[in-house]
């Protein structure tokens, strides 16, 4: 069984209610029409992007080719905004390009 199927295998119903405010209840319900599915998904889709964003255990390649186009562009965007300011803060990790251009 990979990691996966591990996971999905291991999955538990969770039921809490939500208080939201009008704005939050609008902007979920704009997402939900956006992305076609019913505002519980959205929530649960949500939520799940909320904890791969603290979590110490980063998505498969398999995984992340699963996420919605939006959310992969997502991700990708804000790793270059995190390697951007890596490097703007610490200059010294840029290692010169040694190497001419290649032509054809």
């Amino acid at each position: 069984m990979d990691a996966t199927t591990a996971r999905e295998h291991s999955l538990q119903d969770v039921r809490f209610e939500m208080r939201l405010t009008p704005e939050e209840t609008r902007q979920i319900t704009l997402l939900s029409q956006q992305e076609g599915k019913p505002m519980e998904k959205v929530i649960v889709m949500l939520a799940r992007q909320a904890l791969r964003q603290i979590s110490p255990n980063p998505l498969s390649a398999r995984e992340i080719m699963r996420l919605p186009q939006k959310e992969r562009e997502a991700m990708v965007s804000r790793q270059f905004q995190d390697a951007e300011k890596l490097y703007q803060d610490n200059p010294d990790l840029i290692v010169p390009d040694v190497d001419p251009p290649l032509t054809y």
